[in-house]
């Protein structure tokens, strides 16, 4: 995956976001918002996993080494 990938991915997250006003939703006696965060980007990037995964159009799986490795790449520019 690209850094231009990844960016679009760190862009779409945000945008989703916003979209969804994620904000409205966190609540300081349920938890900190350096915990949520992450928790919500973790989740965003499952279900790019999942799309990534099955390929809606032909409905066939596609390699799970390919997609593991894009994830992995994923994670390691947002936790930088």
């Amino acid at each position: 995956m690209s850094h231009e990938d990844s960016c679009d991915l760190t862009q779409a997250f945000f945008a989703r976001f916003l979209e969804k006003r994620y904000l409205r939703s966190v609540d300081a006696d349920l938890g900190k918002f350096r915990t949520f965060l992450p928790t919500s980007s973790t989740r965003f990037l499952a279900n790019e996993w999942d799309r990534l995964f099955y390929d809606e159009i032909a409905n066939t799986v596609r390699a799970p080494d390919a997609v593991e490795s894009e994830i992995r790449r994923l994670l390691a520019v947002l936790s930088d």
